[in-house]
């Protein structure tokens, strides 16, 4: 038996972002040094040139009441929300600063659009979208075959693979891939990262220093598996 898995060979999908920060140091006096920033990221919705990117329309629960989008449309709304504030500083605890104090913190934003359009592709096929839409170079079903179905399954023909084997495959109730649906709340992931640190120069040509660093992210991409009934 010959097994033709699932196969995302690529997409035409388009995606970018625009990204203007600024950032400076500021000295307070003789032993602080404050550093203030912000960087506003735009990440641009993710869109596909032939229109086969399927959306959802509303909640995705129940399964088996999901609303989709027409084939094209925006799979989400426009995020104008990700700031990113970044403040650090050094501070000199004794003038001949042999005892520096160092800190920091900010909002760091990962862009999480750019495997949208891949993970995506699976819905690429029908009933998501119509059978003339469909291209098997961009995903391909997991198809089964065996010597009683094609008599000529001989390793390495694969001539038997085609675009019009591969709709039949979808055709037939559980087989092919599901198809994966990018949930209508999707966000980027915000990370938030800060530390402190205690220097001390012990020698000339040594120091000892003890620091800590901590992050959060919150909104981390995932997948949910559910199947309805219907």
């Amino acid at each position: 038996q010959l097994a033709q898995t699932d196969n995302i060979g690529g997409n035409a999908g388009f995606s970018g972002n625009y990204s203007p920060y600024f950032q400076d140091d500021y000295k307070v006096s003789r032993k602080l040094t404050v550093n203030l920033g912000l960087r506003w990221d735009y990440y641009i919705r993710p869109s596909e040139r032939f229109g086969r990117v399927v959306g959802v329309q509303g909640s995705m629960f129940p399964l088996s009441q999901m609303h989709f989008k027409a084939a094209g449309e925006p799979l989400f709304d426009r995020d104008y929300t990700s700031f990113g504030p970044r403040v650090g500083f050094a501070y000199s605890v004794d003038d001949k600063s042999k005892t520096l104090i160092r800190g920091g913190g900010g909002v760091f934003y990962g862009n999480n659009y750019p495997g949208l359009l891949t993970v995506a592709c699976s819905t690429y096929i029908p009933p998501m979208i119509s059978a003339s839409q469909y291209s098997f170079g961009y995903t391909r079903s997991i198809s089964y075959f065996n010597r009683a179905t094609t008599p000529n399954l001989v390793f390495p023909n694969n001539s038997f693979i085609s675009p019009a084997n591969l709709l039949q495959t979808l055709a037939q109730p559980n087989s092919g891939p599901a198809p994966i649906f990018v949930a209508p709340d999707w966000t980027n992931t915000p990370a938030y990262q800060w530390n402190l640190s205690i220097e001390r120069a012990v020698t000339a040509n040594s120091s000892l220093s003890v620091r800590y660093l901590g992050t959060r992210s919150v909104h981390v991409i995932g997948q949910e598996i559910g199947r309805a009934h219907v």
